[in-house]
């Protein structure tokens, strides 16, 4: 049997490949289970086809190869698109971080808690049902009152580490009143063993008598606010004396605290890093070296690398402020270059237009490589308006399969980073 079934519709989504974060999906696209499909979409055609021959079925879009899937799964999937055609799901409540991690906490230090911060951004008061953990570690409190249109509230987690070491990741499952889908809060960490075998053992990156756990600090996510983003990073005194921190040379925007300030021997103790993203003023993945010095006489200057991957801050809007907001929408978010010589460039072009109601700011575009480089025709955008962003690929002392990457920063407050991927084959 062979049928054709095609749907009209003005759907904008992308699926999920492995290979690369969820950052910028629609609502809709979350909804998709990974084994539906590998393929990576942010410009879906306004008409999709499913067809069926025999037991096999594919989905074919425009631009796109085809997709093979199972009877069953291409039927689920039809369902998918037809329930959100006819609307996407908004929450009625909008956190302004959906995962906190704790970093390093040692299991003896007692109960760490995080208060994930939520705004009403219905017209009706909402009101919390239930937040369930998903494990007994983990203890929720929550906003008991109805909270009022425009108003916040908040959703408590606190972990006990006591008897726990190693990583953890758990969630928090948060059911209101007034959305059918609850909305899922997670936290994580690692949880330091506390004791001298387990300190040795961890910490495998010497500096004269400090030990640590990698010589370079990951900051993670730092948001372009004109305050400090902290973070904390162990290390272990494995020398005969104390060693006191003295000084740090750096750039103005990290500053750096050793607590305690003097590390008797064989005691543990904290690098604790703050970060500036405003006086950073910068986009993207960033790197800055640290000079720490101290009265170690095995390496009194211990050079460490900080890393940060910086982002503008967008306060939790209210759903008529998201409305009237710029949406960056990328035609062509995933390309294949194909087979290309490797002394020669290959370029392609992406457009870029704004869905949104207000201007839209291209703020930085940034490649994953240096073997990229970009040529945008325009950085402001009206509502309505395209712009092309060309991506010239330098093959030159590379081979084989090469996946890369650009990722664009714009004023889009729900997908203010979104990247661009494409693959190509080198040839000599």
């Amino acid at each position: 049997m062979t049928a054709n079934i095609v749907l009209k519709r003005n759907l904008h989504a992308c699926a999920i490949n492995p290979i690369h974060d969820a950052e910028g999906v629609t609502d809709l696209a979350r909804r998709f289970p990974l084994g539906l499909w590998e393929g990576v979409c942010r410009d879906l055609e306004p008409s999709f086809e499913i067809s069926t021959y025999h037991k096999y079925s594919f989905i074919n879009f425009a631009r796109m190869k085809t997709l093979f899937f199972t009877y069953r799964n291409a039927l689920a999937l039809l369902l998918l698109f037809a329930s959100a055609a006819s609307g996407q799901h908004i929450q009625s409540i909008r956190f302004q971080e959906l995962v906190h991690d704790f970093g390093y906490i040692d299991q003896h230090g007692g109960p760490v808690s995080y208060s994930f911060q939520f705004v009403n951004t219905g017209d009706k008061p909402v009101r919390i049902i239930s937040v369930q953990a998903s494990c007994g570690c983990t203890t929720p409190d929550w906003t008991r009152d109805p909270v009022p249109p425009g108003k916040g509230g908040f959703i408590q987690a606190s972990y006990d580490p006591k008897g726990r070491p190693g990583y953890f990741n758990k969630s928090l499952t948060v059911t209101t009143d007034a959305d059918a889908t609850p909305v899922v809060l997670q936290i994580k960490g690692q949880v330091s063993m506390g004791s001298e075998l387990a300190a040795v053992s961890e910490f495998r990156s010497p500096m004269g008598s400090w030990k640590l756990k990698t010589t370079s600090f990951n900051m993670g996510k730092v948001y372009r606010k004109d305050e400090f983003t902290v973070r904390e990073f162990p290390l272990y005194n494995g020398g005969e004396r104390p060693v006191t921190f003295l000084k740090m040379e750096g750039p103005s925007y990290i500053k750096t605290e050793v607590l305690p300030p003097t590390l008797p021997p064989r005691a543990q103790g904290k690098v604790r890093i703050l970060y500036n993203g405003a006086e950073r003023d910068a986009y993207g993945f960033q790197s800055d070296r640290i000079d720490i010095h101290t009265d170690d006489e095995d390496m009194p200057v211990k050079s460490i690398t900080v890393y940060a991957t910086l982002e503008d801050h967008f306060p939790v809007m209210s759903r008529e402020e998201l409305q009237r907001a710029p949406v960056l929408r990328i035609l062509g978010s995933s390309f294949d270059l194909g087979k290309i010589k490797q002394y020669k460039d290959a370029r392609h072009v992406v457009t870029l237009r704004n869905d949104g109601k207000s201007r839209l700011t291209i703020n930085a575009v940034q490649p994953n490589c240096r073997c990229i480089s970009t040529e945008l025709a325009s950085k402001e955008l009206k509502p309505g308006e395209e712009a092309t962003l060309e991506i010239i690929f330098n093959p030159e002392d590379r081979l084989g399969t090469q996946q890369k990457s650009v990722v664009i920063y714009s004023n889009d407050p729900q997908s203010p980073a979104q990247r661009i991927t494409f693959n190509a084959y080198v040839e000599k």
